[in-house]
C-alpha cells in the first residue's frame, strides 16, 4: 500500500519493513498515485493540497528576466565563437588585399558585440520575441558578408 505525508510531501511503501512512516500520513489510490506521477512526468509536481492529500500542480515556471539572461549567456558564447572564427577570416582577406571584406567583417564584428543590447533583443518581453529578435540580427549582421564570412554563422547557428 502507499502512503502520502504531507508534512513530508512524500511517498510511502508499507511493504518495505522498519520503514519510519509519519502519523499523517494516508492511504492513496494506485490509481491515483499512477495519474500523480503521469502527471509529474508532464511537468507536474506533486503537493500537498489544504487538506493534506496529493495533487498535481503545474510547476511555476521561472520569471522572464532569469530565462532571458540564461538566453543571453548563450548567445554571448556562440557570439564569441563567431567572432573569432571572423577575425580568422579578417585576416586571411587582410593578406589577399581585400579590404572590402575586411571592412565588411569589421563593422561586423562591431555589431555582433551588441548584438545582446539591440533595440529587438531589449524590446522583447517573453523568450520567443527574445529568440527572434536574436536570430533576426544574426541573420541582418550576416547578409552584410561575403560568402565565406557567412559561413561562420551558418556553420554556429545550427
Amino acid at each position: 500500500m502507499k502512503l502520502f505525508s504531507p508534512s513530508c510531501c512524500g511517498f510511502f511503501d508499507t511493504s518495505i519493513v522498519d520503514l519510519a512512516i509519519p502519523d499523517d500520513a494516508r492511504e492513496v489510490t494506485p490509481e491515483h498515485y499512477d495519474a500523480l506521477f503521469a502527471a509529474q512526468a508532464q511537468g507536474f509536481d506533486i503537493v500537498a493540497d489544504a487538506a493534506g492529500n496529493p495533487v498535481a500542480r503545474q510547476r511555476a515556471s521561472a520569471p522572464f528576466s532569469v530565462l532571458a539572461e540564461r538566453h543571453l549567456e548563450t548567445t554571448r558564447k556562440t557570439r564569441d565563437t563567431i567572432l573569432n572564427r571572423l577575425a580568422g577570416i579578417g585576416f586571411a582577406a587582410l593578406a589577399n588585399g581585400d579590404s572590402a571584406s575586411v571592412e565588411a567583417i569589421s563593422a561586423a564584428r562591431l555589431r555582433l558585440l551588441d548584438i545582446t543590447t539591440c533595440a529587438g533583443v531589449l524590446a522583447a518581453d517573453d523568450l520567443d520575441a527574445l529568440r527572434l529578435a536574436i536570430a533576426d540580427e544574426y541573420a541582418r549582421i550576416a547578409a552584410t558578408l561575403p560568402e565565406e564570412a557567412q559561413r561562420a554563422f551558418t556553420e554556429n547557428l545550427q
